[in-house]
């Protein structure tokens, strides 16, 4: 298996695993608070990571921790954005607003790794915020929900992530060592915000709760997460949001399934128009792929 087709099967793997847990997550929320929720779920996560994965673990390994480091921050501020906007809209919605990172990373990638972009990039950024604001008319007038404004927000911080990762991660770094003790990171960090601010209460939702954020633990944090760590050593920060757009398709087909929700006319085709900007924004990229399996 070539490099390149290892990223992609790695990413759309990742991909999945992260639109599972909007519907499942939802729910979840009505018992927790956004830290405590995010604290048990990485907390989860390490745990079960450090007993599968103990022999290859080197807690002592100072340039792991400090890319864990960075990378804590940044998903942190992304994950707390994320999850408090989908207390209060639907999951659907959710993992549309996110797949606005795809369009994200190529602006990131200009600013930050000085990768060229296109007047394609601005027209699909265009056609995807047509749907946005599709989405978000009601009654002759234009209302954003805090939900939407912070998913938003939280998709960016996302692009801004891959492009982190781009910089500090190397081929021959140890995934699992650097996601397992970014989980220990993120943890300490939530169980602290939980604690300050009064709501630190891990058995509120009772063992079913525990047992479903453990469940998302493996789905996102154990399987997702360091596939999506490790899809970047073998893809183009292009070629990633090429295939971050199954995650709202996972996301909407799931929601559907599992918790049954459902979307009326227009935020049907606010969706279509999402969607169809994020693919519009990497036509050049699938342009030169065609022709170099041609050549």
């Amino acid at each position: 298996m070539n490099k390149t087709l290892k990223g992609y099967m790695m990413l759309l793997t990742a991909c999945f695993m992260f639109g599972i847990t909007f519907p499942i997550g939802k729910g979840i929320l009505e018992s927790y608070s956004v830290s405590a929720y995010m604290g048990l779920r990485y907390g989860f996560a390490a745990i079960i990571m450090t007993v599968i994965f103990f022999k290859k673990l080197k807690f002592n390994d100072f340039d792991a921790i400090k890319k864990a480091g960075i990378l804590s921050c940044v998903i942190g501020l992304a994950t707390i954005l994320e999850i408090t906007g989908l207390k209060s809209i639907m999951a659907m919605e959710s993992g549309l607003y996110g797949s606005l990172n795809v369009i994200f990373i190529p602006i990131m990638a200009l600013i930050f790794l000085k990768e060229k972009s296109s007047i394609i990039k601005v027209v699909s950024l265009l056609i995807s915020f047509s749907g946005i604001l599709l989405i978000n008319y009601n009654g002759g007038s234009l209302s954003f929900s805090t939900g939407a404004i912070l998913t938003i927000l939280s998709a960016a911080v996302y692009a801004f992530n891959v492009i982190v990762m781009k910089k500090i991660l190397k081929e021959d770094d140890n995934i699992v060592n650097i996601s397992t003790i970014q989980f220990y990171i993120m943890t300490l960090g939530y169980m602290a915000l939980s604690f300050f601010n009064g709501t630190l209460n891990v058995t509120s939702g009772g063992l079913k709760s525990l047992v479903i954020i453990a469940m998302l633990s493996v789905f996102a944090q154990v399987i997702g997460y360091p596939l999506f760590v490790g899809a970047q050593k073998y893809l183009k920060p292009i070629e990633t949001s090429v295939l971050s757009t199954s995650t709202p398709v996972f996301a909407m087909i799931l929601s559907f399934l599992i918790i049954g929700e459902t979307m009326g006319i227009k935020s049907i085709i606010g969706s279509v128009l999402i969607i169809a900007g994020v693919l519009v924004s990497n036509v050049e990229f699938k342009k030169k792929k065609v022709g170099v399996l041609n050549g």
